[in-house]
């Protein structure tokens, strides 16, 4: 095992080099910090699902329209679970959620889990993907939750 030359106990000095945290830190012409992961990353979203999500956002909180009858909430993308394990859908299989209904509230998906989510508002993350991608008029091929 490496030793490092520090002793316990011993206050860090300002400027110490640190272990590598996986981040690379860059400082751009124009003076701005810019941090990129060194490992590779999920492959970069398509000008077509840009402009989709961007739609999906653009739509309220679909929880908050369809179950709780508030219009107007902002609204940004989640990516269903649904079927994946631990990786998430793709860009094309999203829904517009409010901060609130998405994550660190206690009420959001992430929060509850997608059993409970459903459970409490009575509707499952696939039936908001449908009302989504009806209101888009998006075809059903595109999505797999869709084709049963």
């Amino acid at each position: 095992m490496k030793r490092s030359a520090m002793s316990r106990g011993q206050p860090m000095k300002r400027g110490a080099p640190m272990r590598s945290s996986g981040f690379k830190t860059s400082i751009s012409k124009q003076g701005v910090r810019k941090h990129s992961t060194l490992k590779a990353s999920r492959p970069q979203a398509t000008a077509e699902e840009k402009r989709h999500m961007g739609k999906v956002a653009a739509l309220c909180c679909i929880v908050c329209s369809e179950c709780l009858g508030i219009e107007g909430t902002p609204a940004i993308v989640h990516h269903l679970r649904t079927d994946q394990g631990k990786m998430r859908a793709g860009n094309f299989n999203t829904l517009p959620l409010c901060p609130f209904h998405h994550m660190d509230s206690g009420e959001g998906v992430h929060d509850m889990g997608r059993q409970e989510f459903a459970a409490k508002y009575g509707i499952s993350e696939v039936d908001l993907l449908h009302l989504v991608q009806t209101r888009l008029h998006v075809p059903l091929w595109v999505s797999p939750y869709l084709n049963h």
